[in-house]
């Protein structure tokens, strides 16, 4: 588990602030969105149980749930059977069943007359828990944070670009210029490690069910 504050600290110690940026709220809303960067890029493969029951067509689905990849098929060997709790259900040949996503539920069409469990196949992200990502590992905590360093570093760039205007001439100009520019490299060169460190953390993935 790996608190928030955590790494809104560690975020502090390595960007610090330069002239009230990034705020406290900067900081947060930079480790989300790396969070939320890092769960498309490195989505985790789980498998969960739903529950159908006669009569209902729509679902919760998980917390975590990043992307919707399969939910089990309505029929086994036989394409015009369904084994359900209530016993064998007989199907037409050509019956179809279509399954969506609509926003935090899972609808199927028809609605289902079978009663049985079937298993969701998901990509799972972190997902934020009273200030907490239960599932988070310190080697992803690192990864993600490498991002949050390049989202506040470019914050500080950003500014420092906005207070340049043609009246500043001179030193004060070259000056902002040049902390302008050399944060933004740097906020580049965090966002370049961070690319890697996901390349190579999407390859030891495995899928497990």
């Amino acid at each position: 588990m790996i608190q928030l504050n955590s790494l809104k600290a560690r975020l502090q110690n390595s960007v610090a602030a330069r002239g009230g940026v990034p705020g406290d709220g900067q900081y947060e809303q930079a480790i989300r969105d790396a969070v939320a960067d890092f769960n498309n890029a490195a989505t985790r493969m789980k498998v969960t149980s739903l529950a159908i029951q006669s009569g209902t067509a729509t679902y919760a689905l998980p917390d975590d749930l990043v992307k919707f990849v399969k939910l089990q098929s309505l029929t086994h060997h036989d394409p015009t059977l369904v084994i359900s709790s209530d016993g064998l259900i007989p199907i037409s040949p050509g019956f179809e069943e279509f399954v969506n996503i609509e926003g935090v539920t899972l609808r199927i069409t028809p609605t289902p007359t079978y009663t049985m469990t079937r298993e969701l196949w998901y990509g799972a992200g972190h997902f934020e828990t009273e200030g907490a990502y239960a599932e988070m590992t310190e080697r992803e905590a690192a990864i993600i944070l490498l991002l949050a360093q390049s989202i506040t570093l470019s914050f500080q760039a950003n500014v420092a670009a906005g207070a340049l205007t043609s009246e500043q001439i001179g030193d004060e100009r070259v000056t902002r210029e040049s902390i302008a520019r050399d944060t933004q490299k740097q906020a580049d060169g965090y966002l370049a490690r961070y690319r890697e460190a996901v390349k190579g953390y999407v390859g030891t993935l495995t899928i497990t069910e």
